[in-house]
């Protein structure tokens, strides 16, 4: 499926980034041990840091990851609305000779620092699950159910979240939130240049991204996705992703 494979590409490219940072971590190593002696803290002038600037990449970086933590560990109680259009053929990813199987993906979810119930349906199969925080493996299950639902529309906004830009604010159930959008059709050359690398981790062609994110907590509390794909066996098919946080 195409989550899995941005999943599987993002940790591929974790693990180069790491690599990378190795290899530039040896050669510090390197130039420190043959370098003359640094100057003594009296010869060189102190510089004030300044935090970096919270833009609107980072914002949207920081949103899923705060959305994903208060699923996990629901300090108040919230529902969690999910629809989508999206292939749903499990031996996609493996077999070459099956095609995209594009059908109704939703998920309403209930969650309290104490208990989630899910109620999901993706294609024909239904599903209800529900735990106490106390029944550690029902609630690892249930967890597991949930973030799964929700890592590949984040992992989404997080690889467009340099190219988007700020579209204003608009609350969201009751919720004091600004907005920002991206769309692969209007983009300039050189952000063409960077979105092409977006497209060569898995069979993106175009898309549009809006989300919300809360003003007071930085959480992406709605979105939505649409998603053009294409793949190198001439399947063609059109995908759609929303979900929204209500505070209950």
């Amino acid at each position: 499926m195409l989550r899995i494979n941005n999943m599987q590409a993002h940790i591929h490219r974790s693990r180069i980034t790491g690599m990378a940072c190795l290899a530039m971590a040896g050669l510090m190593v390197g130039c420190q041990r043959s370098a003359p002696q640094a100057p003594t803290a009296q010869q060189v002038p102190q510089q004030v840091s300044h935090p970096a600037a919270n833009t609107p990449s980072k914002i949207l970086s920081k949103s899923g990851k705060i959305l994903l933590d208060s699923m996990q560990h629901p300090k108040t109680p919230f529902h969690y609305s999910y629809t989508g259009q999206q292939n749903v053929n499990d031996r996609y990813a493996f077999d070459k000779s099956v095609k995209p199987q594009v059908a109704a993906v939703t998920l309403e979810a209930d969650l309290s620092p104490d208990e989630v119930r899910i109620t999901s349906m993706r294609g024909a199969k239904h599903e209800d699950r529900a735990a106490k925080k106390s029944d550690d493996l029902g609630w690892s299950e249930a967890q597991l159910s949930l973030i799964g639902n929700v890592t590949g529309p984040t992992m989404d906004i997080d690889l467009t979240a340099s190219l988007a830009a700020p579209d204003g604010a608009e609350p969201v159930g009751g919720v004091a939130a600004d907005k920002f959008k991206f769309d692969s059709s209007t983009l300039t050359p050189a952000q063409k240049s960077q979105f092409d690398i977006i497209k060569s981790i898995g069979h993106i062609k175009d898309m549009k991204v809006t989300a919300w994110v809360a003003k007071d907590s930085g959480e992406l509390v709605k979105f939505s996705i649409d998603q053009s794909n294409a793949d190198d066996r001439g399947n063609t098919w059109e995908e759609h992703y929303e979900g929204e946080v209500k505070p209950k």
